[in-house]
């Protein structure tokens, strides 16, 4: 079954095939692999995460992208990354330095470092939560990315 993802893309496989279609006599292909636009490599590395059921480094998608016919090199997946981000299609794990695709609100990720799982919360709540916090003691509001590994013990 084709992989398919959101953002009004079509499935990865139709992408790779179409990067390998010779042009017909005459007419100038965009899908060729010499000359691949942004919007054509943008579309098919956000079509690898959508694809994938977890956070996915450059390199993975570099190499998934070789072995499904794409070829794309690991400079070329961190540049369409860095193009996606700052869109907003694409978001960061630090931790892990992976991504994952933004479907919907942005959200947060609780990482455990002895596993590597994660688990997906909503940023608004944690936002809501550290106002009133702060509030409550008498403080600013922080601007402040929370980051650290805590015992529950």
């Amino acid at each position: 079954m084709p992989s398919t993802g959101g953002f009004g893309s079509v499935p990865v496989e139709r992408v790779i095939r179409n990067l390998h279609t010779p042009p017909q006599a005459g007419v100038r292909s965009r899908y060729r692999r010499r000359h691949r636009t942004p919007q054509l490599l943008n579309d098919l590395v956000l079509e690898f995460l959508m694809a994938s059921n977890r956070p996915v480094t450059a390199h993975e998608i570099a190499r998934l992208s070789e072995e499904r016919g794409a070829g794309l090199s690991p400079a070329q997946v961190y540049r369409v990354l860095d193009r996606l981000m700052a869109a907003g299609s694409v978001q960061r794990i630090e931790v892990l330095a992976a991504y994952v695709p933004i479907r919907g609100e942005r959200m947060g990720f609780l990482v455990c470092l002895r596993c590597r799982a994660i688990e997906m919360f909503s940023i608004s709540d944690l936002a809501s939560a550290l106002d009133n916090s702060c509030k409550a003691a008498g403080f600013c509001t922080p601007a402040i990315p929370v980051r650290g590994a805590w015992s529950l013990r």
